[in-house]
């Protein structure tokens, strides 16, 4: 079922939640699917969130940015990074598909949440048409 519901999430640069009880295997289902979309050259963008990264957003840009080996010198400067390491082409047939992938996403402050759907919601051109415009998928 999660398999299905990140494969919308992903046609469409989608956003959902993944919701259901501590240990019944939702960040090993995460984990799996996120090897199997990467094999199908999908690319993936994981964060786990940690009481370090849950309630600062600079601490989560790192959090994003870091694995990629980017380094910004100011917050603008962080969620523009983000936004060009996110932003796919998910509507054109030779595009590059991108999904963000929040693990543990529970305890996320509203700063942060707002962060992120602000990025997400940068793709609203491309939801609403514009093959060419940029957008991405976001799981939490």
């Amino acid at each position: 079922m999660l398999r299905f519901v990140t494969t919308q999430i992903l046609a469409g640069a989608e956003i959902g939640i993944c919701r259901g009880e501590v240990g019944i295997g939702k960040s090993f289902a995460l984990s799996q699917i996120a090897a199997e979309l990467e094999s199908e050259g999908v690319s993936v963008v994981r964060v786990t969130v940690t009481p370090a990264i849950e309630a600062n957003i600079n601490a989560f840009m790192r959090a994003v940015l870091g694995p990629n080996c980017i380094e910004t010198t100011s917050g603008a400067d962080a969620m523009e990074s983000v936004w060009s390491l996110l932003a796919g082409s998910p509507f054109v047939s030779w595009g590059q598909r991108v999904i963000l992938v929040i693990d543990e996403a529970q305890g996320l402050s509203v700063r942060v949440l707002e962060t992120i759907r602000g990025l997400w919601d940068r793709g609203d051109r491309a939801r609403r048409g514009d093959q060419m415009a940029p957008a991405f998928g976001c799981l939490l």
